[in-house]
C-alpha cells in the first residue's frame, strides 16, 4: 500500500489482510505493517511483485512509474493494481514561472480498479491524473454490489488488454494528457512485452 505525499516522501505498507466480503479493502483489524519510506528522485519506477493499493500527490516535477508486475515459470498470478483514493499531481512553477512537468504511470499485470469505496476527496469524485496500462485486464471500476456509483474525474491516458469498465460510475470525464507525447513515465512500456531490467530490493 503506497501513499504518495507532496514532500517526495512515500509511507509503503505491508497489507496483512483484506475484508472478507471485500478484496478491494484493507481489513483495519489486522493493521499494516509500516515500513522505513521511500524519497522520490526527479526520474523514479517502484516495481511491486504483489497487489498494490495506490494514492496520494505526486510530487511536481517527478516522473514515476509504479509497477505490478510478477514474472515467473507458468501461470503465475497476474497482479491487480487498486486505487484506493484521489491520486493527483501537485502544481507548481519553476523558476521561469512555467508549470513544473509531472508525470505518473501506473501499469498492472492484471486489472488496475478503483477500490469499492475508495477516498473521494471533498469534491466527492475519484480524480485520477496519470497513464494506466493493464497489460491482461482491465481498466475502471466495476459496479460492486451494495456499493455506490461514484463519479470520475481522469486526466492523463488509459491502455487495458479487455477494455475500460465503468459499470459503477454515476459521470466520468477523460482527458489525454498532452505531456506524455514528449515525456513518458520512465521505462514505461511501449512495446507489445515488459521485461524488468534491474531493481533495488526493499526489505
Amino acid at each position: 500500500h503506497l501513499v504518495f505525499h507532496e514532500n517526495r516522501t512515500v509511507d509503503v505498507y505491508l497489507v496483512k489482510k483484506v475484508k472478507k466480503n471485500d478484496a478491494t479493502k484493507i481489513d483495519e483489524e489486522e493493521p499494516e505493517t509500516k515500513t522505513p519510506h521511500l524519497t522520490l528522485l526527479d526520474y523514479s519506477a517502484i516495481y511491486i511483485r504483489n497487489d498494490v493499493w495506490v494514492e496520494g500527490v505526486i510530487p511536481a516535477g517527478v516522473l514515476l512509474t509504479v509497477s505490478a508486475h510478477h514474472e515467473g515459470e507458468g501461470n503465475p498470478r497476474q497482479e491487480t493494481m487498486f486505487i484506493n483514493g484521489d491520486i493527483t499531481y501537485k502544481k507548481e512553477n519553476d523558476a521561469l514561472g512555467n508549470p513544473k512537468r509531472t508525470v505518473l504511470g501506473l501499469a498492472a499485470e492484471g486489472d488496475i480498479v478503483a477500490t469499492k469505496q475508495p477516498s473521494l476527496g471533498t469534491n466527492h469524485t475519484l480524480d485520477i491524473e496519470g497513464a494506466l496500462l493493464s497489460v491482461k485486464g482491465t481498466v475502471g471500476r466495476p459496479g460492486y454490489e451494495g456499493a455506490p456509483d461514484i463519479a470520475l474525474d481522469m486526466y492523463g491516458a488509459v491502455a487495458a488488454k479487455k477494455g475500460f469498465v465503468l459499470d459503477g460510475v454515476s459521470t466520468s470525464t477523460l482527458q489525454y494528457d498532452p505531456n506524455f507525447i514528449m515525456i513518458a513515465p520512465p521505462y514505461f512500456p511501449t512495446g507489445d512485452s515488459i521485461v524488468i531490467d534491474q531493481w533495488t530490493e526493499l526489505e
